[in-house]
């Protein structure tokens, strides 16, 4: 777990050594994130030939209805952005280098591509980031009301954002598309469902 040793900064200093050959900080997902690992990370970031990489600014893991709330990699990497003065290459999402990639080896065309997923600062950014149609699965972080908040002008309206159904099958009356004529801002998405079986039921024209 790499604790402290000492009660002061004096003994810190004397008790850290750092490696001459570290080039990188590569900051993702850690439970066991501690103010050691910081203080480390911290010094190797004060060379700029030191990389700064982070997987991903995810603050929350989607847990929902549960009492606690469980922070993770975006509430490691805050801290090192603080303490470093400096801004990390994002790797994943909403980045959209993952996607270049993947469309140069694959050769996908954005415009017939959708992202699927259930956060608007991640999923749905990285959609627009793209260049892709995005579609919001109400089953993880972000809400309906969320979506409501991402509107670019003014209060929407029940003709706007319409309630998915909630009963019964899903079916093509169960992908939405919120406020057709209102400029969207990029967490916007462009179709919102209660979840990926009503989105299935409608790629497959059910």
């Amino acid at each position: 777990s790499d604790p402290l040793v000492g009660t002061n900064y004096c003994d810190w200093l004397a008790d850290v050594e750092l490696d001459p050959q570290v080039k990188c900080v590569l900051v993702g997902f850690d439970p066991h994130f501690s103010y050691m690992k910081m203080l480390r990370a911290s010094s190797y970031l004060k060379k700029p030939s030191c990389l700064f990489l982070a997987t991903n600014p995810d603050n929350l893991m989607p847990v929902k209805h549960a009492k606690i709330c469980i922070p993770v990699t975006g509430c490691i990497v805050s801290p090192l952005v603080v303490a470093s003065g400096r801004q990390p290459l994002m790797l994943g999402k909403p980045a959209p280098d993952m996607f270049h990639l993947l469309r140069r080896v694959h050769g996908l065309d954005p415009s017939r591509c959708m992202m699927v997923g259930d956060r608007l600062d991640t999923d749905i950014q990285f959609a627009r980031n793209c260049g892709m149609r995005s579609m919001l699965v109400l089953s993880g972080i972000s809400t309906i009301e969320d979506i409501h908040c991402s509107a670019h002008t003014g209060e929407p309206t029940n003709d706007d954002i319409h309630s998915p159904a909630h009963t019964g099958e899903p079916t093509n009356d169960d992908i939405h598309s919120p406020a057709h004529t209102r400029e969207k801002t990029h967490t916007c998405p462009d179709f919102y469902a209660d979840s990926l079986a009503a989105f299935g039921m409608f790629i497959q024209g059910k």
